[in-house]
């Protein structure tokens, strides 16, 4: 700024004085001198035309020694109109009271004719400019800050000396129930009563340059009617003035802060659950490569590929091929369920009969459950075809009749029901089995889930067949329960809606 008004600048300057040749000496070297350009009047009656005319003016040459009955009047009445002029005032008395005068007036300097030359007026010209220009400038900012102060909801309180306000804004008014102008001076504690006063006032005074926050009880309006609240002070430094700002902290109800709780646990899980999924669909994929390797090579040995075999090779090479095509399955039921987990399982609807695929289902396991030996009773009856995928239901259905087989003693009973259910078809899953105890019967659909399993001998079993058959029947609108008895067996039910998985379907393009 001070740069704008260095050099030859074409200042407008208003000169108001007798016309005497000191002044007309002064106007011509300002002008030739310094660049000025003077609009030059007489009297101070012919000033406020030009200044109500709306004409722009840097400053004000004023001659005191015009003939009035108050000589700063004139210096006033400029100041009312436009605070912000700068007036430089000029007279022949050299007391110094009258260059105070013209300052308490709202002038800006007092310069004694005679005394001086061009060159002073211009630099005391120029710095009147950039003052008043400073003067602008924070009366605005103090106007801004007074706006945000007086609309904002934040109570602010300034604490002076000893303890006492000087001021507060009208949050603060309406937190303590007292106007600003009967609250200036009185003891802070007597219009904000705080239910612990002493750790108020340590933290008031330990505020010096910093921002400090502290958790408050007031007492609102001077009634027992606790407030939680937030505090924060700032003391500007070498000032004695604390800036004290109270805010209402917002105390959420027993259904908030449990709705954040299960909000702040479901989007926890869900970070895991997708960690977890990128983690066993880049595993899955790596072991799916070597197994089938390995599938192939077995093949080639068994077959004689790589020269004859015995026998008993033959044996060995059959049960490696055996376990490798169980590891297999279990990759690809890691696999699918971490396409669950990702949105990334596709699923083709058909309508499908899921009595008769029950039916085949357990066929297969006829032969193992008679070699156990187990009773085996299959019963279904007419229910209406439902919508799903094919495949994924087959998969359902053989893990539940595999567990129930499984988990069940020689000597014991497994029974599979299809039946018509409401809206829908129901399979029921029963055993005599081992059972699962109560604290178990929600962890047992978790991936990789590992109870323990007493009553019947080793089982080889990796805790995702449960998690993954009750995945694929709620992504069908379906569901699973599960009713046990540790020691007497479970009955598992899978429902599947027929209406809803129609409309579902249709709108999936099937």
């Amino acid at each position: 700024m001070l740069n704008e008004l260095t050099g030859k600048d074409s200042l407008h300057v208003l000169s108001v004085g007798q016309d005497s040749p000191y002044f007309q000496s002064l106007n011509s070297k300002l002008s030739s001198d310094h660049g000025f350009q003077i609009q030059s009047v007489r009297t101070f009656s012919e000033t406020a035309p030009s200044l109500d005319q709306g004409r722009r003016y840097d400053a004000i040459l004023l001659d005191l020694d015009i003939p009035v009955e108050d000589r700063f009047t004139n210096i006033r009445k400029i100041h009312e109109k436009n605070p912000f002029m700068p007036v430089i005032a000029l007279g022949e008395d050299e007391n110094p009271a009258v260059g105070l005068q013209v300052i308490s007036e709202g002038g800006d300097d007092y310069l004694v004719k005679g005394r001086i030359h061009s060159g002073v007026v211009d630099r005391v010209v120029r710095y009147g400019i950039e003052k008043k220009r400073q003067d602008k400038r924070n009366y605005f900012m103090e106007q801004k800050y007074r706006l945000i102060t007086e609309r904002s909801a934040t109570a602010i309180c300034v604490i002076g000396t000893q303890e006492t306000v000087s001021y507060i804004n009208p949050a603060a008014e309406v937190l303590c129930g007292i106007s600003a102008a009967n609250a200036r001076g009185k003891a802070v504690r007597d219009i904000l009563h705080f239910q612990d006063w002493p750790a108020v006032a340590a933290f008031l005074a330990a505020s010096a340059g910093t921002t400090r926050i502290l958790d408050a009880v007031l007492y609102e309006n001077g009634e027992r009617l606790p407030v939680i609240l937030n505090l924060s002070s700032f003391r500007l430094e070498g000032e004695d003035d604390i800036f004290l700002f109270i805010d209402r902290k917002v105390m959420p109800t027993p259904e908030e802060r449990e709705q954040t709780r299960k909000v702040t646990q479901e989007a926890r899980q869900g970070e895991l659950d997708r960690i977890q999924s990128e983690y066993v669909s880049a595993v899955s994929h790596y072991l799916k490569t070597p197994l089938a390797s390995i599938r192939l090579y077995l093949d080639y040995l068994v077959n004689g590929y790589a020269g004859s075999v015995t026998e008993k090779q033959k044996e060995y090479l059959s049960t490696i091929d055996e376990t490798t095509e169980r590891l297999n399955d279990q990759v690809t039921r890691l696999l699918n369920l971490s396409k669950i987990r990702s949105h990334q399982f596709q699923m083709k609807m058909e309508q499908t009969d899921l009595a008769h695929m029950l039916e085949e289902e357990s066929r297969i396991f006829k032969a193992q459950a008679e070699h156990k030996p187990l009773e085996m009773v299959i019963k279904t009856e007419k229910a209406p075809l439902v919508y799903c995928d094919r495949g994924r239901m087959r998969e359902v259905i053989n893990n539940f009749i595999s567990n129930a087989v499984k988990y069940t003693p020689a000597g014991g009973r497994v029974a599979f029901f299809a039946r018509r259910a409401v809206n829908g078809v129901e399979l029921v899953f029963e055993d005599t089995g081992i059972g699962i105890e109560a604290q178990y019967l929600e962890a047992i659909f978790d991936p990789f889930c590992d109870i323990p399993k007493t009553g019947i001998g080793w089982v080889e079993s990796t805790g995702l067949g449960l998690s993954l058959a009750k995945r694929v029947v709620e992504m069908h609108q379906g569901t699973v329960s599960v009713k046990s008895q540790k020691g007497k067996g479970s009955i598992f039910t899978v429902f599947l809606p027929v209406e809803k998985r129609k409309a579902n379907s249709r709108r999936n393009g099937v």
